[in-house]
Parts: C-alpha cells; structure tokens; sequence
C-alpha cells in the first residue's frame, strides 16, 4: 500500500481528557465523590479502583453487599 500525504487536513475535535480516551462513567463517578460519599458498583467493576485512586490521590475502600459491592471514599 502507498500512502497519500496531505496537508491542511484539520484534526477533529475530541470529546476526552486530551491524553487519549474519554473518562468513563466509573471515573467520573469517583472524580465527584466527596468523603463519606459511597455508591454500588458490579464486582468486575471494582478492579480499577485501587489505580483510580492512586492516581487521583484520595482513599476508596469497598465492602461487598450481596452480589455487589459498595465503595466509600474517606480521604
């Protein structure tokens, strides 16, 4: 395959955080608690939090409640 260069092609607007994809709902979720804030989640959404909260530098922690678990944030 031979590539075409062009030029003056403008680039799209992008609907993300400008470093690669858009935040999902769970991100956006954690971003907006407060502490003492808690909320439900599935258990194979639990496997992010640990990075999610490193990352935004606050405390998550998560207990389970039947077949889900709730997550409290308390820093």
């Amino acid at each position: 395959m031979v590539y075409e260069m062009e030029k003056n092609i403008p680039l799209p607007e992008y609907a993300g955080n400008g470093k690669g994809r858009a935040k999902g709902e769970l991100r956006l979720a954690v971003e907006r608690m407060e502490i003492g804030d808690s909320f439900l989640v599935e258990a194979h959404k639990r496997s992010p939090l640990p990075k999610m909260a490193q990352v935004l530098d606050i405390g998550l922690t998560t207990r389970k409640e039947g077949d889900l678990y709730r997550v409290w944030r308390y820093k």
